[in-house]
Order: C-alpha cells, then structure tokens, then sequence
C-alpha cells in the first residue's frame, strides 16, 4: 500500500520548457495591490465564518466550530500565524500537515487503486486557503479565459463537456468535411501527482 501511494503522489524530475508564446491576461496594478496587502482580523474572521464548521478535523484535532466558539481567545494567536504567513510565505510544518484517508470508489474494493485518497488538512490551512481563495475570487475573472468551464463561481465544470459534445454533433451533422482535429487529454495523473 505504502509503495503504492509514494509512486502515485511522485514524480520523476523533469526538466520542461515550453514556450508557446502566450500572451496571458495580466492584473491591473490596483488588483494586485489587494492581492499583496496585510491581512486584517476582520479578513481572517470572515473567513473562519464563511467555512463549514463542522468539517473533519486534520491533525490538529480542532475543527472549525472551535475557532468560532473560541474566537475571542485565539483571534490574537491566529492573526499573528497569519501575520507570519504574510511576511516568510511559509507555513509551519504542523499546519502544512495532513493525514490521509481512504475512501473506496466502490462497494466492494479489491485493489488498492480502487480507493480514493483524500486529504484531512489542519483548520489552519483551511483558514489560509479561505483567505486566499476570498481574495482571488474578486480578480480571477481578469485573467481566467471565458472560455474555461472548471473552477468560476458562475460556471459548472460540466459545461465544458456540453460544449465539446455539441462541437463533435456540429461536425458531424456538417459531414465532417473539411479539416478538424480532436483531442482529449486525460490529466487525471496530472491532477493526482504532488511534487
């Protein structure tokens, strides 16, 4: 098992460059100004309240109900983590820790890739993802293409699959002449490997 999950969660070195010579969408100088300021409490507070409370906990043992119920007593601790985290872009090792749970993909697994891992994270790291998501989330439509259908609050990741089927009846119904050309890329070991 143990051999299993090192050799899916790796990767070999490789040494890519690729130039496609892109020219990205690029953030006014204000955005990434709001980007880059110091956090505020009323930031950090927002954020611990906009999360599910009563997600599993990761190694810390606490979930979020404590920071809620306890916000008076941890608000100054919390706030100087994230002050920390501000200054070094480094979190502790204990707060960048996760334990890994197995969940079966079906009824009756036989195999061990027959089981999805999935990441306990501390609520530590559940409040500096929400900060930083709650920021991003105010400028990521300036840079993310219309056309991309995963990860925007407006669209559904399905979407993308409508539209290729649609591409494909549209082809078709023509005859399918002329030149065309089709690809599917699988990135699911893309997704699944950590470096």
């Amino acid at each position: 098992m143990f051999n299993f999950f090192r050799n899916h969660f790796s990767c070999s070195s490789r040494n890519w460059r690729i130039d496609l010579a892109l020219n990205f969408k690029r953030l006014r100088d204000a955005d990434v100004a709001r980007l880059e300021k110091p956090f505020s409490l009323e930031e950090i507070k927002e954020a611990v309240w906009s999360c599910d409370e009563n997600k599993a906990p990761g190694p810390d043992g606490f979930n979020l109900c404590f920071f809620r119920k306890c916000w008076e007593v941890v608000k100054e601790d919390l706030f100087e983590m994230m002050v920390q985290f501000f200054n070094s872009s480094k979190l502790e090792r204990s707060i960048n820790s996760s334990f890994i749970a197995l969940i079966p993909k079906n009824d009756n697994p036989q195999d061990i890739s027959e089981f999805r891992p999935i990441s306990l994270v501390s609520s530590l790291y559940k409040i500096v993802a929400k900060v930083l998501s709650r920021r991003l989330r105010a400028v990521i439509k300036e840079v993310v293409s219309d056309s991309q259908c995963a990860f925007l609050r407006s669209k559904q990741i399905f979407y993308g699959i409508l539209i290729a089927n649609e591409l494909i009846h549209s082809i078709r119904s023509k005859g399918g002449t002329g030149d065309h050309l089709l690809f599917k890329l699988d990135f699911s070991k893309a997704y699944d490997c950590v470096r």
